[in-house]
């Protein structure tokens, strides 16, 4: 098997769109990025409590409650260049 994995912290900006019947936000946002010429999209929306909001109107992504992160590329991802033959071979056959 092979795979792909990409880490990285960022800060998603997200708006109120509801309050719950015991107080609680439920919280929507999105902030797109371009790395490595690559096009991504973060959602984030999930339920913040409002004691979990700091003075600063700021929460941690780990006090996200129901949280539903999606993550979204456009664009091509890195090709691997491969060995000799694979190159010849791909000049043949691309």
């Amino acid at each position: 098997d092979m795979g792909r994995s990409t880490s990285f912290q960022t800060t998603v900006s997200v708006r109120v769109v509801a309050r719950t019947p015991d107080g609680a936000y439920q919280v929507k946002g999105m902030r797109s990025l371009d790395i490595d010429k690559n096009s991504q999209e973060i959602s984030v929306e999930g339920v913040l409590r409002p004691q979990d909001v700091t003075v600063h109107n700021e929460a941690n992504g780990n006090r996200l409650a129901d949280a539903k992160i999606t993550v979204k590329q456009k664009g091509k991802l890195g090709k691997t260049r491969g060995g000799i033959f694979g190159r010849i071979f791909g000049l043949l056959w691309p």
